[in-house]
This record gives C-alpha cells, sequence and structure tokens, in this order.
C-alpha cells in the first residue's frame, strides 16, 4: 500500500493542491529569521516510555524559504523506518525522495539516513551531514546533504553537523523541545567558497504511523475538487463504538473526524464533524465541516433531525477482515455553502472494527423500516445490484450513493 503513494500533497488551510519540489538556489551562511509563525509552535518533550518502532512512517514538514519566511502550508512524505546493523541503529529509507524526484522519474531514491533509537526515552536522534542524493547540473556533480539548521540571536544558522532529537508521540516522532537541531537544510556545501547552495530548509519534521487509507473515487458532475486518489490516515477505537480517524481528508494531521459506529446496524456517523477554520478581511472565525451532500442544487448539506452537520457511513468488510467505511457524496461545508463536494470515499482500516458494548450510532439518518431500492449511477432501477459496483440506494426519505458489498 506504501508504495502506491507517491504525490507529495501540499495542504492549504481548506483544501488540497500538488506543488513542484522547491526551487535550487544559493543562500548565505546566516538565514535572517522573521517573526514566530504558528507552524513553529507544535514542541514535544521526552516522556520516559518505552516504544517499539515500526516501519512505515508519513514524514510531515515545513518549508523555510531562502529569505527566513516559513511556509503556511506544510507537506507530507512518505518514509520507512527500519532496523541497522548496529544496536539501536535504525535506517530511514527514502527519506524526502518524493518531494525531489523528477516528474516520471520512478526509479529515483535517496540515500539511506541513519538514525540511533534510545529504548530508555524512546527517541530518535538523526545526525546531520548525511548525504541524501546527487544533483548533476552538466559535468558537475553536487553531492546534496541534510545539514542543520539551528536557530541563533541573528536568525537561521546553517552547519555542517549537529544532532536532530525526534521525542515520541502517540502515532510517531516529531522534533523534540531540546533538541539542538531545529531542521534541515537540503543542498550543496562548496569547501572552496564555504557557501550553501540548495532547496531550503525543513523545519520541525514528525513522522506519522499510519494504520488505514483514504480512497476516492471521482464523480463527474458532483466533484468539484480534485482529491489524492489515495492517502494515509491514524485511526483507532477510542472507546467502545467510537472511531477516531486523524487526517481525515488530508485537511491536516491535527484534524480528527470521530464516527460512532454500529456494526450491527452497519453504518457509521460523525456529528459536526470540524474540519478547520478560515478567516475573513475582519478576523472573523468561519468553521467549516464534513457532512453529506446532496447532488440537487449543485450540491446541499444533509443535516440530521437536529439540523447538525452529519457525516454517515456504511461499514464492510474486505477479504482480509479489515473494516471499511464507504462514505457517499460528501462535502467540506461552511453554513449552508459548500468549499468543495467529493465523491465516494472509503476509509480502508488495517484492522477490524471492535463491536461496541451496546446502543446506536447517534445521527444516522436512514430509516430502517424501509425497503431500499437500488439504482445504478444513470438513474435506471437495479433488480439486484452486483457487489463491487457503486450504486445509489433510496431508502425512505434517504438518497445515498455507496460501494454495493451486498445485501
Amino acid at each position: 500500500m506504501k508504495q502506491s503513494i507517491s504525490a507529495i500533497l501540499i495542504m492549504s488551510a481548506a483544501l488540497s493542491a500538488f506543488a513542484s519540489a522547491p526551487v535550487f538556489v544559493s543562500a548565505p551562511d546566516l538565514i535572517p529569521a522573521p517573526a514566530t509563525n504558528h507552524c513553529m509552535t507544535a514542541r514535544h518533550t521526552l516522556p520516559a516510555a518505552e516504544r517499539t518502532v515500526a516501519s512505515d512512517y508519513d514524514c510531515n514538514y515545513y518549508w523555510l524559504s531562502s529569505d527566513g519566511t516559513i511556509s503556511d502550508t506544510w507537506e507530507t512524505s512518505m518514509t520507512e523506518i527500519v532496523a541497522g546493523e548496529a544496536e539501536n541503529e535504525f535506517i530511514l529509507k527514502n527519506f524526502l525522495a518524493d518531494t525531489f524526484r523528477p516528474e516520471g522519474g520512478a526509479e529515483f531514491s535517496t540515500d539511506d539516513i541513519r538514525v540511533v533509537y534510545d529504548p530508555q526515552y524512546g527517541s530518535l536522534v538523526i545526525p546531520c551531514g548525511q548525504p541524501l542524493f546527487v544533483r548533476t547540473e552538466g559535468d558537475k556533480e553536487m553531492q546534496i546533504c541534510i545539514y542543520s539548521l539551528r536557530r541563533g540571536e541573528k536568525g537561521w544558522m546553517l552547519g555542517l553537523d549537529g544532532d536532530m532529537l525526534l521525542a515520541p508521540t502517540a502515532t510517531g516522532f516529531a522534533l523534540a523541545e531540546i533538541s539542538e537541531v531545529q531542521g534541515f537544510y537540503i543542498g550543496y556545501y562548496d569547501e572552496s567558497t564555504k557557501r550553501f547552495s540548495g532547496y531550503g530548509g525543513v523545519l520541525y519534521p514528525d513522522f506519522c504511523e499510519f494504520n488505514g487509507v483514504m480512497l476516492y473515487q471521482v464523480t463527474a458532475g458532483e466533484d468539484t475538487e480534485m482529491m489524492p486518489f489515495l492517502n494515509n490516515i491514524y485511526s483507532e477505537v477510542t472507546e467502545p463504538g467510537l472511531l477516531s480517524v486523524r487526517n481525515f481528508a488530508n485537511f491536516g494531521y491535527d484534524v480528527t473526524v470521530n464516527f460512532a459506529y454500529n456494526l450491527a446496524s452497519g453504518q457509521a456517523c460523525a456529528v459536526n464533524p470540524l474540519l478547520g477554520v478560515l478567516y475573513d478581511t475582519s478576523g472573523v472565525q468561519n468553521p467549516y465541516y464534513a457532512c453529506d451532500a446532496d447532488a440537487a442544487d449543485g450540491g446541499t448539506a444533509v443535516l440530521d433531525a437536529e439540523g447538525r452537520y452529519a457525516l454517515t457511513a456504511d461499514i464492510s468488510t474486505d477479504a482480509l477482515g479489515n473494516s471499511l467505511l464507504t462514505i457517499p457524496l460528501w462535502g467540506a461545508f461552511m453554513g449552508e455553502r459548500w468549499l468543495g463536494l467529493y465523491g465516494s470515499t472509503s476509509v480502508m482500516l488495517f484492522f477490524e472494527l471492535p463491536e461496541p458494548e451496546a446502543g446506536n450510532a447517534p445521527g444516522l439518518l436512514i430509516d430502517a423500516d424501509a425497503e431500499p431500492e437500488y439504482y445504478n449511477l444513470q438513474g435506471c432501477r437495479l433488480e439486484n445490484p452486483v457487489p463491487g459496483n457503486i450504486v445509489i440506494c433510496r431508502k425512505g426519505r434517504e438518497v445515498r450513493k455507496f460501494l454495493f458489498v451486498g445485501e
């Protein structure tokens, strides 16, 4: 599953877009830093706890430009953490490879980066100065390395060495508050001129483990925003009957949607699932939510009986016994206005949802007593829908689109 995710995903406050690799530029030895950016506040301390290093991680990071400004977007990049040859030594495989991979360059990879794991604190140490890949310009070859970025009294200092310390989190690793290095400078150091050239600085990396993916199916005439075909999520059952999905729809790792679910009915629902907040020109906060959508009138929010945003899903099981949540046409809504409409979305978990102790998922909109009527995407009635096909189901007053897996 991991190998199929190759795009760099740049997330704005609301929607996603694709971006190219940063530009190769010359940089001074000292980069002045601007005022503190909100992206820089997510620091972590070291808990004294054991940790097992997993094999698949998603690396998140912010870009520091050559003038010292920090991007107000963040990028995500896939990497692996695997055991090395020495005790407590681990290897980052293809670190930032998808950032610098040329278009169509499927064979491009980066050098292995050595890290040291501390089992007492569960932390990772990444020594700076390690080679990443070789860049060729004409007859000249430049060894691109990960150099150190430190925050000094006068700004950001670039260096040839130093250690970055990553502390364990609930879902991976993040920069430790006591780390001597706060980021990497990705570039080339010219010994003759004592100058750096490169792509820019990378600040505050997070290594987030994932245990599920979201799969999108674009629907012509309904989708208004092309979503990534596949992106990773972290999900867990936080209490009986409640599934927490982090990085829902790739709106950010600080975005969590909580689904109340009931396996007997095969349904799940999230009530008022907050995706983010936008600010208007007066600084007023405007929250926006995920919600079921009706394709009529260009896309309208389907609210529950209490007038709340409701995001509903059907629960099924794949051939391996893993749970699958299928969400029909849905959107990101601010008030009654959508910011984006998205086609059928499948939340594919790498585990089986446990049976809740009791109770039903709140806010479900399906009339349990109504007989279902099935239609294809062209609106033709289906007496016997074929499992594996996308169908439209009318049940009582509700009409939904989903992946049919059988009665």
